[in-house]
């Protein structure tokens, strides 16, 4: 069995996280989480952070794709969009070290935090949606170990036990962790359909 540990597609060191994932905290009443970020672009797949841990946030379009390909047991909260910036850094060259563009005052957080919101790149988005994933309670993380391919590429194998659990190919670990996890039937999926904002980190089944 081969399995495999989702991440974002690593640009920018902590520029490009926030970029891509945003800011998030959810609404106590409601339970939905508030979204902050820029648009109108947004990345099919958002393995980002919220107020408690990991989230994982997908657009309209990759939702679709999800059902279709029948993964089974997902469950899609809406969001609500509350406060997005215009920026269109889609465009910029995801190989360079340093993005095209530097936030006010320097800090990540401030490409959101230091801009207005933009209704017109809110409405252009369309629906984001919260993914809840099935927990297999069979597999477990026995560990992690970091590693380097080089100075800008730091890796991390994750040491799973086998699951015994029947499943779609896209699942979790029980914990709070939330990190998503796929067998090797799914990944020329992920590579397909995610269009690149997906990398793939080691998993040795134990």
């Amino acid at each position: 069995m081969t399995l495999y540990k989702l991440r974002q597609t690593k640009m920018w060191g902590d520029y490009g996280t926030i970029l891509t994932g945003g800011l998030a905290k959810r609404d106590e009443q409601s339970g939905l989480l508030h979204l902050e970020r820029v648009g109108p672009f947004a990345p099919p797949i958002m393995l980002g952070y919220g107020p408690t841990g990991r989230i994982s946030l997908v657009t309209q379009a990759f939702r679709e794709k999800l059902v279709a390909a029948n993964f089974g047991g997902l469950d899609f909260k809406p969001t609500i969009k509350k406060h997005i910036v215009y920026l269109r850094w889609e465009k910029w060259d995801r190989q360079q070290r340093y993005p095209f563009e530097d936030p006010p005052g320097g800090e990540p957080e401030n490409y959101i935090t230091e801009a207005e919101h933009s209704e017109k790149a809110s409405s252009e988005m369309g629906e984001i949606w919260e993914l809840t994933v099935p927990v297999l309670a069979t597999c477990r993380v026995a560990r992690k170990e970091r590693y380097r391919l080089s100075l800008y590429q730091p890796q991390t194998r994750w040491y799973l036990t086998r699951p015994e659990e029947n499943h779609g190919g896209l699942f979790r670990p029980p914990g709070n962790s939330h990190h998503l996890f796929i067998d090797e039937t799914r990944r020329a999926w992920f590579e397909r359909e995610a269009e690149g904002w997906v990398e793939f980190e080691d998993v040795v089944v134990i």
